[in-house]
């Protein structure tokens, strides 16, 4: 369960380690039938005062639980997705760059990624990014940051060209777009499963990187 491997890497937040290891042996109480209940869920949790407590709790770190999920298995699951694109677009190089720091704005955090792709003389930057705070709305696109000027002379590749994104920009699909809630425990699912290259995520990606690659031919 997603919950363990983010204990496992709160190892530098005691605090937050300790909350989800509780947190995540109530929910091992808890039937799969009342998970899928959330009025049944709610309820679980508010019959006991410890579970309430650490359930506000974990509400209370929400962004610090986030980060970590970001920064372990989706990070690890992006980070697989460029070495499998490695080798279909050889022999084209692609580099995975996660934001260096997390934004935060009002309660609401945000941070984007990017794949690098170059032919040891010119540069894309397919670049990821969240539309709204919070991690909603996950787009991806052609950055003009970090990509060559030669580049910038040839044909959009994606949907809905703007002036901002010369070569188009389109939506992750709907169940990725939301980096949040019930959707992130959905992603890290999927991610860690063992399922994850027949995934729409990992196809959704590594198709954006072989569209973007194709910039070099022409």
């Amino acid at each position: 369960m997603w919950l363990n491997k983010c204990a496992s890497i709160a190892y530098d937040k005691p605090k937050v380690r300790e909350t989800i290891i509780q947190y995540n042996h109530l929910l091992d109480q808890i039937t799969t039938s009342n998970m899928e209940d959330k009025n049944l869920l709610v309820e679980e949790i508010a019959s006991n005062n410890d579970y309430l407590k650490n359930a506000i709790l974990l509400c209370s770190l929400q962004n610090d639980i986030i980060k970590k999920a970001i920064m372990g298995p989706i990070r690890q699951a992006l980070e697989n997705i460029q070495k499998i694109a490695q080798d279909k677009i050889n022999p084209l190089t692609v580099e995975f760059k996660l934001d260096d720091a997390f934004g935060e704005k009002g309660g609401k955090i945000d941070i984007g990624f990017s794949y690098i792709i170059t032919d040891g003389n010119y540069t894309v930057n397919l670049r990821y990014t969240f539309d709204h705070w919070g991690l909603n709305d996950l787009y991806y696109g052609i950055s003009e940051i970090n990509t060559s000027r030669e580049i910038q002379l040839r044909q959009p590749i994606f949907n809905n060209q703007t002036d901002t994104w010369h070569w188009g920009w389109e939506w992750m699909p709907d169940k990725y777009r939301y980096w949040n809630g019930k959707n992130l425990y959905d992603i890290i699912e999927e991610l860690t499963s063992d399922t994850f290259e027949s995934s729409e995520f990992y196809k959704t990606i590594i198709n954006s990187i072989e569209r973007a690659s194709s910039l070099f031919k022409m």
